[in-house]
């Protein structure tokens, strides 16, 4: 398959690996326990979690820089409270004899930390079909409507990505200098018609959210 920037989570299901065949209830427990290890462990600890995410994505060959470089606003989720820490924690601590500032070993700590925290469940839903993700939240009692709402969300992203992309190239073409409101409107106007689309589909196939 042809690699290509703003791949749809659909394109990299289509990938062969031991990851993409695992059953969607497996990987969904394995996630939980991998985040939740995460959050408890010492700081310290956070780089071996990014390696283990690193390979996690390795082993579902998928390229791990292609998906950041792809979702690179993704990026300041991490980076802003990392730079808050990094800027105003006071201290120094002693590594290998040396001292260095503490708020610059807890910022670097803390970006580690909150990057793996991120693409971690961003690898289940690239390596998930959206209907074995709504199988596997209703197998562990999430009720039907909500487990839906979970599993287009998984689609939305994406959609809402390309659409952003998109407009923002238009606005940049038109020689628009960037304002943020008139990228959220287009935007905004193309998910909810988006959204109005699909219940008109699922109404008209008699679809109930709520029955079992």
């Amino acid at each position: 398959m042809t690699r290509k920037q703003g791949a749809t989570m659909l394109d990299y299901v289509k990938k062969e690996s031991s990851v993409h065949s695992l059953d969607a209830r497996a990987k969904l427990a394995l996630l939980a326990a991998f985040m939740l290890a995460q959050i408890f462990a010492p700081l310290p600890y956070a780089p071996l979690f990014f390696a283990a995410t690193i390979a996690f994505y390795a082993l579902a060959r998928i390229d791990f820089l292609e998906v950041v470089l792809a979702r690179k606003a993704l990026l300041l989720l991490p980076l802003i409270p990392s730079l808050l820490r990094l800027l105003f924690e006071k201290g120094t601590v002693e590594i290998a004899g040396m001292a260095m500032p503490q708020g610059i070993l807890n910022g670097c700590l803390n970006f580690v930390f909150l990057f793996s925290l991120l693409y971690t469940p961003l690898l289940f839903a690239l390596t998930t079909a959206p209907s074995q993700v709504s199988l596997a939240l209703r197998f562990y009692g999430m009720p039907k409507r909500w487990a839906l709402i979970f599993s287009v969300a998984f689609v939305s992203v994406s959609y809402i990505q390309r659409k952003a992309e998109r407009t923002l190239v238009a606005q940049r073409a038109r020689g628009s200098s960037g304002n943020a409101l008139a990228l959220m409107l287009p935007i905004l106007h193309s998910c909810f018609r988006r959204a109005r689309t699909m219940a008109c589909s699922m109404a008209a196939r008699g679809f109930d959210a709520d029955e079992a």
